[in-house]
């Protein structure tokens, strides 16, 4: 039985203890998490609890055991964005009457009329999915990679977000085959399809710095983001997962650490593989060169701080600064430390994980 969840949805939920704690297989996690995370979606799309535990835990089965990108992945993005939804004025409480604070709206304001309460809270329960989607099947090395080698998944989506591309069609793929949008009108079913793909294709770190441009751009122009514009929700709400799946930047630093040594050895078997193969080897992944405190500073210091101090001055609250902007200048601060001691952290391996016996019933699927 799972126990009763406490955590998902805030900034120090920490989803590879919870994984270690409680011992259970993807597709439970996902089940659980996902449910909690997603609060009332079935209520919404007006289906049985059951085909939602269907479609989350054939969605968990489908990720890889990757040390990085794996299911524990999935979730902690997912509650991360739940946490960065509230954080920029779109989350429960705001989809359920609070002022809109992701504007600078007057405090006298009940909130948001019903019609957008409910559109706000159909987008969080779509953005909770597109998190726990969006690495799906994860091979375990980049769109460089997967190009050079003229992968089947690069040739299919001809090299342009190759990896996203891939992880929004099997999401979306998996939601179809078990039925979630049968009861709902065309209109609700293309609308969340597309917030799924939007927000997953927005991962892309290869249009990262643009992101960043348009963002600076807008702020330039002095025109605040307001949450009752549906345009300015989209881009928070690609605001929110990019922040989300970097999201263990600005996490406590015994997280942040665990997540980086992860994301190390993944780099490293890529580097590996790049060697064998006669390929360039990428400078951060190459284990006989890596420099992991001296690598991890410029990554949080370049593209994830950034991102995150946007992202808080995109609202009036101030949960970004207070969570997630002090954790990372400790985590910059501690990785400093590291180089200045000459301590390149060995890398982990995976996280032990006691993995309940997989049903060979449910059949891995692949989209088309």
């Amino acid at each position: 039985e799972v126990p009763m969840l406490s955590g998902p949805g805030t900034w120090e939920f920490d989803s590879m203890k919870w994984v270690q704690d409680y011992k259970l297989n993807p597709a439970t996690m996902f089940v659980a998490c996902g449910k909690a995370l997603a609060g009332n979606l079935s209520a919404i799309l007006d289906i049985p609890a059951s085909v939602i535990d269907s479609a989350l835990g054939q969605l968990g089965k489908q990720y890889l055991d990757n040390p990085y990108h794996n299911a524990t992945h999935g979730v902690d993005v997912a509650s991360s964005s739940v946490f960065l939804l509230g954080a920029l004025g779109m989350g429960l409480e705001d989809c359920r009457g609070r002022s809109p604070t992701g504007s600078h709206a007057p405090s006298s304001r009940s909130g948001p009329p019903d019609d957008l309460r409910s559109t706000m809270e159909l987008e969080r329960c779509t953005m909770v999915l597109a998190g726990l989607g969006h690495d799906v099947g994860h091979p375990g090395q980049n769109n460089a990679f997967l190009v050079r080698s003229r992968d089947p998944i690069a040739l299919r989506y001809n090299d342009i977000a190759v990896l996203e591309s891939y992880h929004a069609s099997t999401s979306v793929w998996i939601f179809e085959k078990k039925g979630i949008w049968k009861n709902t009108t065309t209109e609700v079913h293309r609308f969340m399809v597309k917030l799924i793909v939007d927000a997953i294709l927005a991962t892309d770190m290869s249009q990262h710095f643009n992101f960043i441009e348009q963002i600076k751009a807008r702020k330039a122009a002095d025109n605040p983001f307001s949450v009752t514009s549906d345009s300015d929700r989209r881009t928070l709400q690609k605001m929110t997962i990019k922040c989300a799946d970097l999201g263990h930047s600005s996490k406590p630093w015994h997280v942040h650490r665990v997540w980086s040594q992860l994301v190390t050895d993944e780099f490293y078997t890529q580097g590996d593989m790049e060697r064998e193969r006669g390929f360039p080897v990428t400078d951060i992944m190459d284990r006989t060169t890596g420099n992991v405190p001296k690598s991890q500073q410029g990554f949080l210091r370049f593209v994830c701080m950034p991102l995150f101090t946007l992202a808080s001055q995109c609202t009036a609250l101030k949960d970004i600064k207070e969570h997630c902007l002090e954790n990372m200048e400790n985590n910059i601060n501690q990785w400093r430390q590291l180089e200045e001691q000459d301590m390149n952290p060995p890398e982990s391996g995976h996280i032990p994980v006691v993995v309940e016996e997989e049903d060979e019933s449910v059949e891995r699927v692949e989209a088309p």
